[in-house]
């Protein structure tokens, strides 16, 4: 999800996260769901004494509620810009890290790869020859934008 913000107009902030449409109360809801369909197989498997049956039912429940996990997890991370002239402050959380990188928006590049078929594969920030790649999170057309956006507002910049 990419999300721009202008408190000002020579400031904006652009906000760059996984698609959070599951959240956490929901995710409690589905394992609950889960956990009471699997109690139901249990006593039926019980009845008929199919133990095979429980174990496949229990492992499928353990890789659900640990892909659910996961993904709360991933939509935790987020990178953050700040755009306010003449600096651009980049910060990304992920996995529990935290890094931040301040640049001269007049000595600042912004570069992208773009594969044969026009996805924006990859955006980088430049400066000195050091490359930073930023908006992994994004899917390939919020890349394609945030590029036009970067390109444009650093060039007025400089």
């Amino acid at each position: 999800m990419l999300l721009f913000e202008h408190p000002s107009d020579t400031h904006t902030r652009i906000v760059i996260q996984h698609n959070q449409s599951c959240s956490r109360t929901l995710m409690h809801k589905i394992i609950t769901g889960f956990s009471v369909w699997f109690l139901l197989m249990l006593l039926v498997c019980l009845q008929f004494n199919a133990w095979p049956v429980m174990l496949f039912a229990f492992l499928s429940i353990l890789a659900v509620t640990l892909s659910f996990q996961y993904s709360l997890q991933q939509a935790a991370n987020h990178e953050q810009m700040t755009l306010q002239p003449p600096q651009l402050v980049w910060e990304e959380k992920k996995n529990g890290q935290y890094r931040r990188h301040t640049f001269v928006s007049g000595w600042l590049k912004v570069e992208a790869a773009f594969a044969t078929n026009g996805d924006c594969e990859q955006l980088m920030l430049s400066v000195s020859g050091k490359r930073l790649t930023i908006a992994q999170h994004a899917t390939y057309e919020e890349r394609a934008q945030l590029y036009q956006f970067l390109k444009s507002n650093v060039g007025q910049a400089r």
